[in-house]
């Protein structure tokens, strides 16, 4: 109904409302049917991607509410290919709901993370003060919020990493962790634990890398991330491979590898 062919068509004889909101229902249900496995996945969106976007746009526009919509954007936020789309969704999202709440804050950091991943370290660091200028840093803040601060400080992070401050990064790091420490985020926790570690290892700091990734280990261990365990073997063995420990590398990579 929508493909480009038809445009004309379309300016024509509108479609009706009523069709609109069979087209939403169908491609909710194909989002959500999407294969896990990415690679698999993809094709078969590229294919209605301008449809579900015009779709999507044409529901926000009518007044209709942004749950479908946001739905959406969390599916099309796991592919790269498509954040213009993810962006520009984002964008209407935000304008069509001017008042800030809890889910405006995480599709902001949304926004944040598509611009860093576009290059636009300044409109992507604005987009997260944005969010944290929201939020009181300090004393008594609930789970949830704790968990938006760390990811906006874990947003930040990479901001920073990109553009080779890693001083910054590494400190924003340290924010992300104790953050998603407070909200009980064990995976972000761990998983930034893993990443400061990788810095670390970077910058041939080997005692400190070896002793982060393996807290981020014992922390993916505890809460059965068998797939963060055996990347935190893999990284301390390649620190072992690097000090010439090879014995111990062979040994810790044969355990990530069972």
């Amino acid at each position: 109904m929508l493909a480009p062919i038809r445009e004309y068509i379309q300016s024509q004889s509108p479609t009706s409302q009523e069709i609109i909101d069979q087209l939403e229902g169908f491609y909710s249900q194909f989002l959500e049917d999407l294969p896990d496995n990415d690679m698999e996945a993809q094709p078969a969106l590229q294919l209605h991607i301008d449809n579900i976007e015009k779709i999507y746009k044409a529901q926000l526009h009518s007044g209709h509410s942004e749950i479908s919509c946001i739905s959406a954007v969390n599916t099309l936020y796991r592919f790269t290919r498509f954040d213009p789309v993810s962006l520009s969704l984002i964008d209407l999202i935000l304008e069509k709901n001017k008042n800030i709440k809890k889910d405006d804050e995480v599709e902001k950091l949304k926004k944040a993370k598509i611009l860093e991943w576009l290059g636009k370290f300044q409109d992507a660091e604005a987009q997260v003060m944005s969010v944290k200028k929201c939020l009181n840093e300090e004393g008594n803040i609930s789970q949830s919020e704790a968990d938006i601060l760390g990811r906006c400080f874990d947003i930040l992070q990479d901001i920073y990493y990109s553009q080779a401050q890693y001083e910054k990064a590494i400190n924003m790091n340290l924010q992300a962790q104790r953050y998603f420490k407070q909200s009980k985020n064990q995976w972000a926790q761990a998983n930034s634990m893993s990443w400061l570690g990788s810095i670390y290892r970077g910058q041939d700091k080997y005692k400190e890398a070896s002793e982060m990734i393996s807290k981020a280990q014992q922390l993916f261990q505890q809460f059965g991330n068998e797939l963060g365990v055996a990347e935190c073997l893999k990284r301390l063995g390649d620190i072992y491979r690097m000090q010439g420990r090879y014995d111990e590398a062979i040994q810790i990579i044969s355990d990530a590898q069972k």
